[in-house]
């Protein structure tokens, strides 16, 4: 069995040839390789998911999204009942 090395996986190898293939078609255009992406996504003719956007500095759930500009939770509501430990 061939080892594969981690830096070098050819399946990462050539994800990256194919996105810079399609990313030169477009002169590395982001608003024209979206574009794109969104006309052939069209045609597919496929049924797809529209979530309406978020509101600004609505909250997330998950491990992810507490935001690091506030402080962490007290927890303090923890120790309540313990008496002088």
């Amino acid at each position: 069995m061939h080892a594969v090395n981690m830096f070098e996986d050819p399946i990462v190898e050539e994800v990256r040839r194919v996105r810079d293939k399609l990313a030169a078609r477009f002169d590395y255009n982001i608003e024209a390789i979206v574009e794109n992406a969104r006309k052939e996504q069209a045609a597919s003719g496929r049924n797809t998911v529209s979530l309406p956007p978020r509101k600004p500095g609505a909250r997330r759930l998950g491990r992810l999204s507490r935001r690091v500009d506030r402080e962490p939770p007290i927890a303090s509501h923890y120790f309540k009942d313990r008496k002088g430990d």
